[in-house]
């Protein structure tokens, strides 16, 4: 592979990686209901091709490699809020399951019992 095609590779790469930056974020944020999984499986392969490429050029290199150090980082940080929101002390969460609760004694509706639980674990993860 010469420098041109490894150079296309790493800019298709680079697109890929802030498309599934993007994605993460509509995750957390609960407009994507299902973590980018198929995405992210296709950019570790990515990584894995261009990994076994070897690339004289300097530059190329130096970017792939600032790509790779970005994208360690982002797993590091996505599966830090992940495993707080599987342990329900995802802050953003929390509070708004606190605002719907409010919202429901306010009108005097019922609580569902799954709210409940999760008060209850949200407050004591935040009194530690």
């Amino acid at each position: 592979m010469d420098a041109q095609e490894l150079t296309a590779h790493v800019e298709a790469l680079e697109k890929k990686l802030e498309r599934l930056r993007a994605l993460y974020e509509q995750y957390f944020t609960g407009i994507e209901r299902l973590e980018p999984s198929i995405l992210r499986r296709d950019v570790e392969k990515r990584f894995r091709q261009l990994r076994k490429e070897r690339c004289h050029n300097t530059a190329v290199r130096f970017r792939f490699q600032m790509l790779i150090q970005r994208y360690t980082t982002l797993m590091a940080h996505w599966q830090k809020i992940c495993r707080a929101i599987e342990e329900g002390t995802y802050e953003p969460h929390v509070q708004r399951a606190k605002r719907l609760l409010d919202k429901q004694a306010a009108t005097g509706e019922p609580v569902p019992e799954l709210l409940v639980a999760r008060r209850g674990r949200g407050a004591r993860a935040s009194a530690i």
